[in-house]
């Protein structure tokens, strides 16, 4: 999380080209929060390190907000008017059966902890 925190939004903002306008910043700004997303994970792990963050990272231009998110953050929008909307998916295993499926694909296995009152996942 503190690797994340001081390098992400650095990636993120080395990866749009300088003396655009701001439609074009827009347009360049989806690619390079994936960008900066993976050269930070990439650098991370690099460094040996086995820990991991989840992070979301919220640009609001105007009436445009773009959301980028990698683990299980959740980013909720709650406007004036009462109207909150979900701005991404949550990768909570016991809900989410794509994520489920991902993690069995690459090789991780699901199950249930020994916490007690814990929700068994399959």
């Amino acid at each position: 999380a503190i690797y994340t925190t001081e390098n992400l939004l650095n990636h993120v903002l080395g990866a749009i080209p300088h003396g655009l306008g701001r439609e074009e910043w827009l347009q360049a700004l989806p690619r390079a929060l994936v960008a900066g997303f993976v050269k930070t994970d990439k650098e991370f792990q690099s460094r040996g390190e086995t820990s991991g963050t989840t992070a979301t990272f919220v640009i609001v231009d105007g009436w445009t907000v773009t959301v980028a998110s990698v683990g299980d953050s959740r980013c909720i929008l709650d406007t004036q008017g009462g109207t909150v909307s979900t701005l991404t998916v949550d990768h909570r295993l016991e809900e989410n059966v794509e994520e489920r499926q991902r993690v069995t694909a690459s090789g991780g296995e699901v199950g249930r902890l020994c916490i007690v009152g814990g929700v068994q996942v399959r």
